[in-house]
């Protein structure tokens, strides 16, 4: 009778040399044939009626150029494939909210590597140097947009954007600066989605100013595209924990140590 053997296999990162030999190993105790390996896709995206799969790509989801949590794989966790499920449910969504709204809006809307990205026009939501929202269809497309985001997973984080042109604030305008006004229009954007029930835990607001233009600002068309908020949706990744980084005299002591 053959003596039984369990083996323990840790790997933390992919070998195949030695997933090879532990294949060999388990052949010749157990006098079986290993299956060559499958890969199995997760969340398959079938294509487009016309469209053609394109040769060495898979069905995952590419966004920007980039693999998104659409794609998953065979380690991804049901969690994980929840979470990308619903994003894709709230692109769909928003793209139609879009489409619904009023022609001449602006509004766009881009798929990013852990989630999409909403433009909001400035000039749909705000008068001059103003960080007021008083146009009521911009109110009523922030409300959508919460009602969205509260079909999201609770990992999903909102980041508030507020981007200018290059000219300074109007004479008799409250902001000093295009720091202040970009800030302040972000947080204004921030507030009405905390009206709509969004929780301030999950919710961000940062200015520009006028120093991350989408165009140069050469033109008053291009100025009016460069003022801007944007609105972030960011699925977060789980991530190992890090140990803290040591501090300059920490770093100095063990580097005099012998």
């Amino acid at each position: 009778m053959k003596k039984g053997f369990i083996i323990l296999f840790a790997i933390a990162s992919v070998n195949k040399e030695k997933v090879s030999a532990l294949k060999s190993a388990f052949a010749e105790i157990y006098e079986f044939t290993p299956k060559a390996q499958q890969t199995v896709p997760v969340l398959k995206m079938d294509s487009k009626p016309g469209e053609t799969k394109k040769e060495g790509t898979d069905d995952s989801i590419i966004l920007n150029g980039q693999k998104s949590i659409l794609e998953g794989g065979s380690g991804t966790s049901k969690d994980k494939q929840q979470q990308a499920a619903a994003i894709a449910q709230a692109v769909l969504n928003v793209r139609k909210m879009i489409e619904d709204q009023k022609k001449g809006s602006n509004i766009t809307l881009e798929e990013s590597e852990n989630g999409f990205v909403i433009n909001l026009p400035a000039s749909l939501a705000f008068k001059g140097a103003s960080a007021v929202i008083e146009n009521e269809d911009a109110i009523q497309f922030i409300k959508n947009i919460s009602t969205i985001a509260k079909q999201l997973p609770s990992s999903t984080d909102i980041l508030v954007n507020g981007y200018t042109d290059d000219l300074p604030p109007t004479a008799g305008s409250q902001f000093k600066d295009n720091w202040q006004l970009s800030s302040a229009r972000a947080l204004s954007v921030v507030q009405e989605l905390m009206k709509d029930g969004i929780s301030g835990d999950k919710l961000g607001a940062v200015g520009y100013g006028q120093f991350r233009p989408l165009n140069p600002n050469n033109s008053e068309d291009n100025r009016q595209k460069n003022r801007r908020v944007t609105i972030s949706f960011v699925a977060k990744q789980d991530t190992a924990p890090s140990l803290p980084p040591k501090n300059i005299l920490d770093q100095k002591s063990s580097a005099l140590k012998p």
